[in-house]
C-alpha cells in the first residue's frame, strides 16, 4: 500500500486498473469519479512504477506501457490536446494536467514509448497559453483563462498592471516553468529560442511578483493582523458557518479585492488572485511546485537565463510557510486528514531538505514508513 500525490492510498497490485476509466483507455482522477478524465494520474503511477524498477526490481513494462497508451488514446479522442469538464460547464483544458501529460510523455520518451514528434506536439499546444505582464508572462491555468471566460464568483482586477483575465494562479505557472526547464534541457522544443525567451519572461514575472510582495503597507499590515485571527480556523477539518463565511468571502474581500496579496507574513502562500476561497488545500501543492522549479531551475537553467530567479527571496518565503506547517498543531491535524495531503506534505520535505536541514529528522521518519515514493525521475 503506496500514499501518491494526485491519486491518494493505493495497493497498485491490486488496484492499478482504478486510475483509469471504466473502458481502461483513459485516465481519471479517482478523487472526482471513475469517468472524469485527469491525466496527472498518470504521472504520480508512472513515478512509482519506475520507483519499483530501481529499488524492488519489479518489471513494470506492461504498466508504464497501458499508462503511456492511454495519453495517447487520450490526445487522439480531443483532437490532438486534452480537454476535462470545467466548473463552469464547458469543456477546458487544465493546463496543470497537460504539463503533468508532457512529463510522463517525458518518462515514456526515455523508456522507447512514443516518438519525439509527439512530445514536440505537445509542448507547442501547451506553451501557447500564457498572458503577457509586463516585460514577463505568466503562464495560464486553463484554456478558460487564456479565453476569459470565467465563473461567475471570479474577480478581475488589473492589479499591478496584469490583464483582467490573468488569475494569477501561482502553481500552475511555476509548474509549467519546470516541465519548459525540462523539455529545453533535453532540447525537445522546435524553437529553443523562442521556448528560452519564455522561459525567461516567466522568471521576470515570477522576480516581480518577489519584489512587490516584499512591500509593506499600513493598510497591508492591519489587514493581515486582523486576517490572523481567523486563519488557523480555516484549516478545521469539519467547518461551520462562520469558517465557510471566512475561507469563501472575508479572506478573499481583503486579499483579492482590497489588497490582492499571495505571500503572507504568517507565512501562507494564497494560490491566486481571482478564486473567491482561501484555497489551503494548495498550500503544500504550491510549496512543491516552487521547490520542483527550484530544482529545475538550478540544474539546468541557472547558467542559461540572461535573467536572474530572485531565489534567495523565493526560498525566503518558503522558510515561513514551512515554519507555519510545522509549527501549528491544526495544521498538522488537517494533513494527517487527507491522503493526498499527507503525500504532497511528504514531497514537500524530500524537497526541502535540498535547502534546509531543519526537518530532515521529520523526513527520515517518513521515509521509513515506506508509504511514500520520493524519486521524481524525470529530472534524471
Amino acid at each position: 500500500m503506496k500514499i501518491l500525490n494526485i491519486i491518494g492510498r493505493i495497493d497498485v497490485q491490486k488496484e492499478f486498473d482504478s486510475i483509469f476509466d471504466d473502458t481502461g483507455d483513459f485516465l481519471v482522477t479517482r478523487i472526482v469519479g471513475p469517468n472524469h478524465y485527469f491525466e496527472m494520474s498518470g504521472e504520480s503511477m508512472y513515478n512509482f512504477l519506475l520507483f519499483e524498477e530501481k529499488y524492488e526490481q519489479v518489471d513494470n513494462s506492461l504498466k508504464k506501457k497501458q499508462i503511456i497508451t492511454s495519453l495517447l488514446n487520450r490526445r487522439e479522442v480531443c483532437d490532438g490536446f486534452f480537454y476535462h469538464k470545467s466548473l463552469h460547464g464547458n469543456a477546458d483544458t487544465q493546463l496543470r494536467s497537460t504539463s503533468a501529460v508532457i512529463r510522463t510523455l517525458l518518462l515514456g520518451y526515455k523508456d522507447g514509448l512514443v516518438t519525439k514528434d509527439i512530445i514536440l506536439d505537445v509542448v507547442d499546444r501547451h506553451f501557447k497559453y500564457y498572458l503577457n505582464w509586463n516585460d514577463g508572462i505568466w503562464f495560464c491555468h486553463d484554456t478558460s483563462e487564456y479565453d476569459g471566460v470565467f465563473a461567475s464568483s471570479n474577480i478581475k482586477t488589473s492589479y499591478l498592471n496584469k490583464s483582467k483575465n490573468n488569475t494569477v494562479t501561482l502553481n500552475t505557472h511555476f509548474d509549467s516553468m519546470t516541465t519548459l526547464s525540462l523539455v529545453l534541457q533535453k532540447g525537445l522544443v522546435r524553437d529553443f529560442n523562442f521556448f528560452s525567451e519564455l522561459y525567461i519572461k516567466g522568471i521576470v514575472s515570477i522576480n516581480f511578483i518577489l519584489k512587490e510582495e516584499k512591500k509593506n503597507s499600513f493598510l497591508d499590515d492591519f489587514f493581515q493582523r486582523v486576517d490572523d485571527m481567523f486563519f488557523l480556523n480555516s484549516f478545521k477539518v469539519k467547518g461551520n458557518f462562520l469558517n465557510k463565511f471566512y475561507n469563501r468571502i472575508f479572506h478573499s474581500l481583503l486579499f483579492k479585492i482590497i489588497k490582492p496579496t499571495i505571500f503572507f507574513k504568517n507565512g501562507f502562500i494564497g494560490r491566486d488572485l481571482a478564486v473567491m476561497n482561501i484555497h489551503n488545500d494548495y498550500l503544500l501543492v504550491n510549496l512543491v511546485d516552487m521547490l520542483r522549479f527550484i530544482k529545475g531551475y538550478n540544474l539546468f537553467m541557472k547558467d542559461r537565463t540572461s535573467v536572474s530567479l530572485y531565489e534567495k527571496d523565493l526560498l525566503n518565503f518558503i522558510h515561513k510557510a514551512v515554519d507555519l506547517i510545522e509549527s501549528n498543531g491544526q495544521i498538522q491535524e488537517y494533513i494527517l486528514n487527507s491522503d493526498l495531503q499527507k503525500a504532497w506534505y511528504a514531497e514537500m520535505l524530500f524537497l526541502f531538505k535540498d535547502h534546509s536541514s531543519k526537518f530532515e529528522d521529520k523526513y527520515e521518519s517518513i521515509k521509513q514508513s515506506n508509504d511514500y515514493v520520493f524519486d521524481n525521475f524525470v529530472f534524471e
